[in-house]
């Protein structure tokens, strides 16, 4: 069918796409985070230490920051749906390799496989969403995407609840399970591989018969560019970088810092195995409530945005309610064991 007289895809075919595409990312946050809750696991069971347990997220940010460059070159040679199926391919496979075997080396080369994949996957799903929204749309649609991978994020932090019986395969008064819950992050890698075919699946049959947004032409790749980016530009990476900092390392030991200080309060290194499981069960879900009220907040901020603009102004305010959490962690630990 020639190109000009081609529709537009319909609304549901393009909310379709937005949800394969999502719950494809969500298989790569769910693996990401599926080592949140094992710290404590991997010390006492695996003979980890806490900074070989660090390099584990260490090792996969590392790869990221090698190959994100990478990662968009590819993606503008064989186009969306081919790399981000690639992505999702590296994911899996970065998942696999870290359920393999229970040692520190083979361990982080699984997840620095899965650095080499995830990030550029969520710039794949990034420029895919541009092609099927345009405008208003956009905002509230890359909002709808995050909202859902981070659903796989508050899933991968309470897991020692809901997947109780990986966790303890042998009941609470047995050795907890290192692979289960790793096994759980190769299903999600396995989910997010099949939605990301899917994914292409659509678009190949969408490219056939409608008309769909243009990617930007592939420009020159010239690292002298970037010093004329204005300082506007140089804020928000400053700005971005400082975020990351505060939120991602503290996400990966979180669970076990709140787990020991809910048991300061109920009886410390005297208390039962069931309290210590009661513990990191409720740890996961302190734990889960920040990419939880992001699963709420971004479509909103979203919206307000596309309305009212402002976009400095809100970073901003995100920057100074960070500074209140922390001393609260700090110097606050009441309400962790009521």
């Amino acid at each position: 069918m020639p190109e000009a007289t081609r529709r537009e895809p319909s609304r549901f075919y393009r909310w379709m796409v937005l949800i394969f595409v999502s719950v494809s990312m969500g298989g790569n946050y769910y693996i990401y985070d599926s080592i949140n809750p094992l710290e404590r696991i991997f010390i006492e069971g695996l003979g980890f230490s806490a900074t070989e347990f660090g390099w584990l997220n260490a090792s996969y940010s590392v790869a990221a920051v090698l190959t994100l460059l990478i990662g968009g070159i590819i993606i503008d040679r064989i186009g969306t749906k081919k790399a981000f199926t690639l992505f999702a391919v590296l994911c899996l496979l970065g998942a696999i390799l870290t359920a393999a075997e229970g040692r520190p080396g083979i361990m982080i080369a699984g997840r620095t496989v899965l650095g080499l994949g995830a990030e550029s996957m969520i710039v794949a799903a990034t420029t895919a969403l541009a092609k099927w929204f345009r405008g208003k749309e956009l905002s509230f649609a890359f909002g709808i995407n995050l909202t859902i991978a981070r659903l796989a994020s508050v899933a991968a932090d309470n897991s020692p609840t809901w997947a109780h019986a990986v966790f303890y395969p042998q009941g609470e008064g047995g050795p907890p399970s290192w692979r289960g819950p790793l096994l759980i992050a190769v299903g999600a890698g396995v989910l997010s591989l099949i939605t990301a075919l899917t994914y292409w699946v659509l678009e190949t049959r969408a490219e056939a018969n409608y008309q769909l947004g243009k990617r930007g032409e592939i420009d020159k790749l010239e690292f002298r560019e970037i010093f004329r980016f204005n300082r506007s530009y140089w804020y928000v990476v400053v700005l971005c970088f400082t975020f990351y900092s505060a939120i991602f390392p503290f996400r990966t030991f979180a669970i076990d810092f709140f787990t020991n200080k809910i048991l300061a309060g109920q009886g410390g290194a005297a208390a039962s195995e069931m309290l210590r499981v009661l513990a990191h069960e409720k740890a996961g879900f302190f734990n889960s409530l920040l990419p939880f009220s992001a699963m709420i907040a971004t479509p909103l901020f979203g919206l307000v945005v596309d309305k009212f603009g402002k976009r400095a102004s809100f970073m901003i305010l995100g920057s100074l309610i960070l500074m209140p959490v922390y001393l609260t962690a700090i110097f606050r630990f009441l309400f962790l064991s009521q």
